[in-house]
């Protein structure tokens, strides 16, 4: 069987608004779809073609611990432009790692999910 992609990502949301505001604004998603699902409101924002967040909100109380994602990874066209955007946006960003093959830095959401931000796809790996 042979591995086409990652469909989405999904993470939680203590304010879903907030969290679709940030998506929208760092990278430029649209929102897709939106509900209610068991009494929580979620929303999915895409580019529309090979990247989708699925945004589930959730309660303090509900954040337990246990396995969860760490980080997840993007590439983006601009990777010292886009480390600056952030930065003027006052998102909080970890300094460059620099790797054999690439070189990498993380952002944070408003919920203090880790993003990944790779200046080759996959690590030059």
């Amino acid at each position: 069987m042979k591995l086409l992609g990652i469909d989405h990502v999904q993470i939680e949301a203590l304010d879903l608004e907030k969290t679709v505001a940030f998506w929208q604004e760092i990278l430029g998603l649209n929102v897709v779809d939106m509900g209610i699902r068991l009494g929580l409101r979620w929303a999915i924002v895409s580019n529309g073609k090979n990247f989708s967040l699925s945004i589930h909100e959730t309660f303090a109380a509900d954040n337990k611990p246990g396995p969860r994602i760490t980080h997840f990874g993007i590439v983006v066209e601009d990777f010292q432009g886009f480390r600056a955007a952030l930065m003027e946006k006052d998102v909080k960003v970890d300094m460059v790692n620099v790797y054999d093959a690439s070189r990498s830095y993380y952002f944070y959401d408003p919920n203090n999910h880790k993003i990944e931000v790779s200046e080759v796809w996959g690590g030059g790996l």
